[in-house]
């Protein structure tokens, strides 16, 4: 057993062991609070990264942990001062703009650009191929973009006000609500009160209202206890006014 001494008293450390490594790891279930209340809706975002080369003794790790977010924007790249040429060429000297580095995307797919500025010109976008070349004649300018990459773009890069906030890059002709760039790992729901409303026939699952868990997400758990049996039930589907869950207690 190791113990940890901290503000004057010993605490045991939960870890495990890796050859001669021993790492301290969270024990689930992880309580998270706000303001000393639990919270009963929430998400973790983060990446993972490859750190140096994998060998026998460091296997590969994964690239990323979680479900990617709809944002596929990364605002970190940007770079303040630059905008789009119409060559598809960066121009400096730019103060009010910032350029993204290249975004990989698919060919022959539609996607929405919100730059989230009350700029009148808010943003510029260009597509390039595999080599990074442009194509020239895709350039546009103006605000919100809903727009169907062409055949052979492989990368685009956008340019946007800097009065822009929360810049969002979504797959589809809707701009989705803003979420971080990033994953998001799933936590399981709780302490919240709900009634099964009844069961979905097409599909056998039960359904609650949507009004008791409103940011609730596809892929989350709701963890209850029902006849003294504990099930841990999967959200399968949403929408406009239920909450659509795995039916295993009904």
């Amino acid at each position: 057993m190791l113990k940890r001494y901290t503000n004057g008293s010993w605490s045991e450390i939960k870890y495990k062991k890796y050859g001669n490594k021993a790492e301290e790891f969270a024990e689930f279930p992880v309580t998270i609070k706000n303001d000393g209340n639990d919270l009963t809706d929430y998400s973790i975002s983060g990446n993972m990264t490859q750190s140096g080369t994998p060998t026998p003794t460091t296997p590969i790790q994964p690239q990323e942990t979680g479900d990617r977010t709809g944002n596929l924007f990364d605002e970190s790249t940007g770079q303040t001062g630059y905008f789009i040429n119409s060559n598809g060429t960066l121009s400096g000297n730019q103060p009010a703009w910032i350029a993204s580095d290249y975004v990989e995307i698919s060919e022959n797919t539609e996607y929405t650009f919100t730059p989230n500025s009350t700029a009148g010109a808010a943003a510029k976008h260009c597509f390039y191929d595999s080599n990074k070349q442009p194509f020239v004649s895709y350039i546009i300018n103006s605000g919100q973009q809903t727009f169907t990459t062409p055949v052979g773009a492989k990368y685009a890069r956008f340019s946007y006000r800097t009065s822009s906030s929360n810049v969002t890059l979504n797959l589809g002709s809707e701009a989705l609500p803003y979420e971080n760039f990033g994953y998001k790992i799933p936590i399981t729901v709780k302490d919240f009160s709900f009634t099964i409303l009844g069961v979905e026939q097409s599909t056998n699952y039960a359904y609650i209202s949507k009004s008791d868990l409103p940011n609730a997400s596809v892929g989350d758990y709701i963890s209850t206890t029902i006849g003294g049996v504990d099930y841990s039930l999967a959200i399968m589907r949403i929408d406009d006014n239920y909450i659509y869950i795995e039916n295993r207690t009904v």
